[in-house]
């Protein structure tokens, strides 16, 4: 598993593992905590107070608490920070690798006849147009830019 957000791992360990276990042994996850998104501050989250700021949510003494990214933001960090990085493969760590691992491989995490068609579609700079459960959108970038 790799959490690709620039914070919890450095680019030079996320190539390294890329390197000795491939594309295909490489499972791209989040950890998103629940304070991800949120304008910079500081949130009471479990009793703990949280602050936001820089792209990361971390404790009082500067411990990471969870992710601020989503995994579109991971993979677009995994993208940028691996020099020759195969788009094709970087999806594939956050689809079919994740799919197999949970042992869903055969209806997630690829496009092919009889999977459950639960995808994301992105633009070229990789951002999120829309998301798609069991073939019907669910959520859409509208034209603005603003997501509803």
């Amino acid at each position: 598993e790799l959490i690709a957000d620039g914070h919890h791992v450095h680019p030079g360990a996320m190539q390294l593992l890329l390197q000795v276990k491939g594309a295909q042994g490489v499972c791209l996850v989040s950890d998103a905590a629940p304070l991800a998104g949120l304008e910079d501050g500081t949130y009471t989250w479990e009793g703990y107070n949280v602050t936001i700021g820089g792209g990361t949510c971390r404790l009082p003494d500067g411990i990471l608490a969870g992710a601020y990214s989503l995994l579109d933001e991971d993979l677009r960090t995994l993208l940028r920070s691996i020099p020759g990085m195969d788009p094709a493969q970087a999806v594939r760590c956050a689809s079919e690798v994740p799919a197999r691992s949970i042992g869903l491989a055969h209806r997630k995490g690829r496009l092919a006849a009889g999977c459950d068609a639960d995808l994301v579609v992105l633009d070229r700079d990789w951002q999120v147009e829309c998301t798609m459960v069991g073939g019907e959108v669910v959520w859409e970038r509208d034209n603005s830019g603003i997501m509803r």
